[in-house]
């Protein structure tokens, strides 16, 4: 075979190549529309309330577990912000083998003080934890 012949050839080739290329079908994954959702395998949902009025801070936490997981347990803190610390105010904790955990109150707030409100939940599967962390900082405005 000529190197002429060769190079028709090569070149036939290679321009078959790049008009099928141009050809494949191409696609993107459409986002979910509810956003981003973490994909627990024993905590089934996870809820944390934080509020103000009139002195009182209120701060509620409850969570409900899958049926893959034997025991639900919770843990709801309350801090106030101290410069660049943060002193413990309230606690509440629970733990259920059925049906939703819920807890939390009231407890004294100042004014123009910071709180911060931590709820951490752990849910065991075949003996494994599964701890997540829900936390929310606001200021006393009531």
């Amino acid at each position: 075979m000529s190197l002429s012949k060769i190079k028709r050839v090569t070149a036939v080739f290679l321009a078959l190549i790049l008009a099928c290329s141009f050809t494949l079908p191409t696609f993107a994954a459409q986002a979910p529309e509810s956003g981003i959702e973490p994909l627990w395998a024993g905590i089934l949902t996870m809820d944390l309330t934080f509020s103000f009025s009139n002195g009182v801070g209120t701060a509620t936490g409850s969570a409900r577990k899958k049926s893959t997981a034997s025991l639900i347990s919770g843990l709801l803190i309350v801090y106030e912000q101290d410069g660049d610390d943060w002193i413990q105010v309230a606690e509440w904790s629970g733990s259920k083998t059925i049906g939703t955990l819920a807890m939390g109150g009231n407890f004294d707030s100042v004014r123009g003080e910071t709180y911060k409100a931590v709820f951490t939940v752990t849910a065991y599967v075949n003996g494994v934890a599964e701890v997540e962390t829900f936390e929310d900082i606001k200021t006393n405005n009531s």
